[in-house]
């Protein structure tokens, strides 16, 4: 299996930072390495909330806002060992939003953390559960061969799942990568 410590995923503007280092909590911290932080493509709340079952003003649109100011707060801290709890805990709750968010923070989202297999493992779980923008980047994954090994059918599989969905840019993004293949 093709392994790499650097990791482009361009539909979605991520970049996995090279150079990892360890720091003394143990937690993995770039150096002076690239950090990219895709607010744009990752902070929709609207959707998000909407996606979580509920309306804005609903019981579950209002649980939705509290559980996203938290993960606001903590990435304020920029505690890596709290966020990295905090959203596998909510992910493994069924967040769709949370599952898209740890494959971002663990490929490195806000320079905390860089772990190729967890994020892609996150982004995955995001994709099977509908997130379109995760599909992108597990399609865009099998196209380059990027962390799995490239595979060209699963690679379309969920490249058109990208395409199917209703944000532009994903759909944009992703029909580049598939017209790539």
């Amino acid at each position: 299996m093709r392994r790499t410590s650097l990791i482009a995923f361009a539909t979605v503007g991520i970049m996995i930072v090279p150079a990892a280092t360890v720091s003394a909590q143990g937690v993995d911290t770039p150096g002076d390495a690239f950090r990219s932080g895709p607010a744009s493509a990752f902070a929709s709340r609207p959707a998000d909330a909407l996606a979580y079952g509920g309306t804005w003003g609903s019981k579950a649109g209002a649980e939705f806002d509290r559980e996203w100011t938290n993960y606001k707060a903590l990435q304020r801290s920029r505690d890596a060992t709290a966020i990295a709890q905090f959203l596998v805990e909510k992910a493994k709750d069924g967040r769709v939003w949370a599952m898209r968010e740890a494959g971002a923070f663990y490929a490195g989202r806000f320079g905390l953390a860089n772990h190729p297999d967890k994020a892609l493992y996150w982004f995955h779980q995001a994709a099977i559960n509908g997130d379109e923008q995760a599909a992108a980047v597990v399609g865009t994954a099998f196209a380059r061969g990027i962390v799995v090994e490239q595979d060209e059918q699963l690679a379309r599989f969920w490249l058109q799942r990208a395409i199917d969905g209703d944000d532009r840019k994903t759909r944009l993004d992703a029909a580049k990568v598939l017209a790539s293949l």
